[in-house]
């Protein structure tokens, strides 16, 4: 069951994107997300990890799973993963 949580991609100030999905996460749809595990990765280098807290998973959820990781038909939407 989706928990409704979309992420979309780094941006800066102006709204342009700032980075991309982190090459560990690419292709892993229906993968396991943990506290830590790299979302993504700016342009600078800088890699962006996942935090449940941050990203408002319930406590009671014990395992957060990706979803459309990277899905061309969701970039204008600004949800670069879905979080079920």
């Amino acid at each position: 069951r989706s928990l409704g949580i979309s992420i979309d991609y780094p941006r800066v100030g102006d709204g342009e994107l700032d980075g991309m999905v982190h090459p560990d996460l690419q292709g892993r749809d229906f993968g396991e997300v943990k506290d830590g595990d790299g979302l993504f990765m700016t342009f600078a280098g800088e890699v962006k990890t996942f935090d449940r807290k941050e990203h408002k998973v319930p406590e009671d959820r014990k395992s957060v799973y990706a979803l459309f990781v990277n899905e061309a038909a969701y970039y204008e939407k600004k949800m670069a993963v879905m979080l079920f």
